[in-house]
């Protein structure tokens, strides 16, 4: 059996990996929809205001500190690469179904394997 034919079955017998696998797919036309620009628009906006109010505070003297800047750069870097590349759930959902084939095969040839072989 091959992959594609092991993920076959498992999305008509599997009533939990076909959710997964209807999630990945929605999730991957999260871009098409004008919410989820509007999510990404959004995101930027009050990235650039925070950086504006970062500036301000500096300019007037004031300490940032910069655990506040490594948090909020690393916040803001994950939250638009997540709402820029929600096709890799996708993605993830096609690898982690191939590594399952994989780890189901090799299985099935030690169950079938004969312990005195």
């Amino acid at each position: 059996m091959n992959p594609e034919e092991w993920l076959q079955g498992k999305l008509e017998n599997d009533p939990k990996f076909r959710v997964i696998a209807e999630d990945a797919r929605i999730f991957g036309e999260l871009m098409e929809q004008r919410g989820w620009q509007r999510l990404i628009e959004r995101l930027e906006k009050e990235r650039e205001e925070y950086l504006r109010d970062v500036a301000v505070r500096l300019l007037d003297g004031r300490e940032v500190s910069q655990r506040e800047i490594d948090f909020m750069a690393g916040f803001y870097k994950g939250a638009l690469y997540v709402l820029k590349h929600p096709a890799e759930a996708e993605k993830s959902f096609e690898k982690a179904a191939r590594l399952a084939w994989v780890f189901e095969e090799h299985d099935q040839e030690v169950d079938n394997a004969s312990p005195y072989a």
